[in-house]
């Protein structure tokens, strides 16, 4: 299941970063937000989950005002530094002994989607620095990017 699940959001990146050109900041978080789309499916058809349920929200909420965040006017290190927070209070989740395969592996791929967005965020950020000096270049935007960034909320709507 996992592996299946890992494929699936793989291509799934590879068909919009050559479909839409849109960056691979965008990408990623848009990836995050499928992943827990797709795990708050498999949650919620397994049963009463509070753990699972409370984390995806957490993740939903960080997903969603990152992108919010990535649209702003805000400076580029203000940027960093919020999306960077939303995702610091999503923290990890300690799913029950007894938790099924199908959840456990789900949350797993959110988890790993996560850390694959937070390492690109660090690599745009490092690359804005090592571009512009100590104050960092603004995170372009292109128009297919807010596109996405404006769908991930609407993606992510039936967590809560």
């Amino acid at each position: 299941m996992s592996k299946i699940l890992r494929l699936a959001l793989l291509i799934a990146l590879c068909l919009i970063l050559t479909a839409c050109s849109v960056s691979t900041l965008v990408t990623t978080l848009d990836m995050v937000a499928t992943a827990a789309a797709v795990a708050n499916t498999i949650v919620s058809g397994t049963g009463s989950h509070p753990k699972a349920d409370a984390y995806l929200s957490a993740v939903a909420t960080a997903a969603s005002s990152s992108a919010t965040e990535l649209q702003s006017s805000d400076s580029s290190a203000i940027q960093y530094t919020k999306v960077a927070g939303y995702f610091a209070e999503v923290g990890t989740v300690s799913l029950d002994a007894n938790t099924s395969a199908e959840v456990k592996a789900a949350i797993a791929e959110v988890e790993f989607a996560i850390q694959v967005f937070l390492a690109e965020l660090a690599k745009t950020r490092t690359k804005a620095l090592s571009l512009s000096g100590s104050t960092g270049a603004n995170i372009h935007i292109s128009a297919n990017d807010r596109r996405v960034l404006r769908g991930i909320p609407e993606k992510l709507k039936a967590i809560r």
